[in-house]
């Protein structure tokens, strides 16, 4: 029985010191700001998984898709269709009222957003589209909708998850790696 406490005791030590050294403090202390974190996959998922946990995975959700929607379009002559389907789809998911996953922007700039899908898209209805599976019914009057038509909604967004929710994910991390380094040593000292 000893010699078996010995091998867990030793098998506990060897899981906490590598696990200390896989995911250093160094590692994660050099994602500082949010970009970076959304670089690295792993942090990336961490980051969505902390956001489920404050209930505001979909603001993560909603930079994501803008940012496919803004590359999708930005290399490739665009079709006018798909664009303004792509720009009314975010909209009706991410910033309509009551929406799915709707994200808490201010309403001013939900309201330029607005203008702009009226403007390129006569009698525009979020709450049609959705009704019509996603398809847009066009009269031939309609324009592209500019590919940077949410920029000021996704730089709103990153600001307020690097502010919050990446601050309290960053801090976390971080609290979580010490006392996993804490325990390593520890197991070392027995």
């Amino acid at each position: 029985a000893r010699v078996k406490a010995e091998k867990v005791q030793e098998e506990r030590k060897r899981h906490f010191a590598h696990k200390a050294k896989k995911h250093s403090i160094s590692a994660y202390s050099k994602a500082t700001t949010l970009g970076q974190a959304l670089m690295n996959k792993e942090l990336k998922e961490k980051f969505r998984r902390h956001l489920v946990t404050e209930f505001s995975v979909e603001n993560l959700m909603f930079y994501e898709k803008v940012s496919v929607f803004e590359n999708r379009f930005r290399d490739e002559l665009p079709v006018l269709r798909e664009v303004n389907e792509a720009a009314a789809r975010i909209y009706a998911d991410f910033l309509m009222d009551d929406s799915i996953y709707q994200v808490n922007l201010p309403a001013n700039i939900v309201h330029v957003v607005d203008n702009i899908l009226s403007d390129c898209i006569p009698g525009f209805d979020g709450v049609q589209f959705i009704t019509q599976s996603s398809k847009l019914i066009l009269s031939g009057n309609e324009r592209a909708v500019p590919l940077d038509i949410f920029e000021a909604c996704k730089q709103n967004i990153y600001d307020l998850m690097e502010r919050d929710s990446y601050s309290r994910f960053r801090v976390g991390m971080i609290t979580t790696l010490q006392r996993m380094e804490r325990e390593s040593s520890e197991m070392h000292e027995v």
